[in-house]
């Protein structure tokens, strides 16, 4: 085998092995859709992942529902029903953001795009009017649009 083949072979392995975002902090905020929801779950619960997946260790997680937010917020923008579903969650029980039926009920409508029964979001229409629902369809639509795009 040719010196320079064998070279860049190295090269590549390297990479794929020693290279690139280890931790989930460091995955999530290269853009991993999987570890920024993760890191919403750890902000959200305080629970957290000991070994060398995380910075914090066995001390755990710092709780802040608006940290928790944020990530599974970013996940949700890519299109990560778990975090959708989180985001429902957040938004119908006020926690991290003010409560809003219309929100929930939009982001739990994504999550039910991305294979989640449609039981999660029954009980919210005996919560709301109709124009609220009306409403909450409509921003369905439109996340709906922004993320996935016109399909």
């Amino acid at each position: 085998m040719p010196k320079k083949l064998i070279m860049m072979l190295s090269l590549t392995c390297a990479c794929f092995v020693g290279c690139g975002p280890k931790t989930v902090e460091e995955r999530a905020e290269a853009g991993d859709a999987g570890a920024q929801a993760r890191l919403g779950y750890m902000y959200f619960t305080g629970e957290w992942m000991t070994g060398p997946s995380s910075n914090w260790g066995k001390q755990g997680a710092p709780q802040d529902a608006k940290e928790a937010f944020k990530w599974y917020r970013l996940a949700a923008d890519q299109g990560l029903a778990d975090a959708q579903c989180a985001l429902g969650e957040m938004y119908e029980k006020g926690k991290g953001v003010p409560q809003d039926y219309v929100q929930a009920y939009a982001w739990y409508s994504l999550a039910v795009r991305g294979n989640y029964p449609e039981m999660i979001m029954d009980h919210l229409p005996e919560e709301m009017t109709p124009e609220q629902i009306a409403r909450a369809q409509e921003l369905a639509r439109e996340l709906d649009k922004k993320i996935y795009g016109a399909k």
